[in-house]
């Protein structure tokens, strides 16, 4: 999918592996997350997959990270 990229939202490494330690933060200890990780990115960054609602918390981690994490460097 990332072959498309002028046309998609996308996000770095380091801010989406944030995102994630802050919902667990949020879902794990605080117990404050009514929503799963792939509905709240999904959201977020405007990624407009409706595929990320129906995934666990887990599988929309890697479905982001598949399709939509790129590295600034190979943004071009």
């Amino acid at each position: 999918m990332k072959s498309n990229i002028l046309n998609m939202s996308l996000i770095s490494p380091s801010l989406f592996e944030e995102e994630w330690i802050t919902y667990n933060g949020l879902k794990n200890f605080l117990k404050n997350k009514e929503t799963s990780f792939g509905d709240d990115m999904n959201q977020k960054y405007a990624f407009n997959d409706d595929e990320l609602l129906k995934l666990s918390d887990d599988d929309a981690y890697a479905y982001i990270k598949d399709n939509y994490v790129i590295e600034p460097k190979d943004y071009k």
